[in-house]
């Protein structure tokens, strides 16, 4: 493994893991990446760290996969997917000495994203949500 590398070897760290990588050098149709089972598209963005971010959260996602037992086929939801993508991908990320503090730009970046899967599934389960209860007051 690399360790501790200052420029990250997209390519090198995805042969090592069985992943094909294709790196555009114009900007398509978005910021960041996409990933199937065995492939990241990784597209140029204005910040680097958002594409290494990007980059580490597609792997994750590969690996995610890799690790569901066949017998599934689904996650229980988006935001479970999405979020297990980016804890392995950070767990990875890691091992090639990138960390970043949890009140970085780039983690906010990270939390701005899952958040955003939030709420956005759930609708038919409403039934199931706990009644709000009033909170009291000191």
């Amino acid at each position: 493994m690399i360790k501790n590398c200052s420029k990250i070897k997209y390519k090198e760290i995805c042969q090592k893991m069985g992943i094909k990588l294709i790196q555009y050098k114009v900007w398509q149709w978005m910021d960041g990446g996409a990933s199937s089972s065995d492939t990241i598209w990784l597209y140029p963005s204005s910040k680097s760290w958002i594409k290494e971010l990007s980059f580490w959260h597609e792997v994750g996602h590969i690996m995610a996969n890799r690790m569901m037992h066949s017998s599934r086929t689904h996650y229980i939801s988006k935001l479970s997917q999405e979020g297990s993508a980016w804890e392995i991908g950070l767990n990875l990320a890691a091992e090639y000495g990138k960390v970043w503090k949890y009140n970085s730009k780039e983690m906010k970046w990270v939390r701005s994203q899952l958040a955003s899967y939030v709420n956005s599934e759930y609708d038919d389960l409403k039934q199931w949500y706990p009644k709000s209860k009033k909170t009291r007051s000191k």
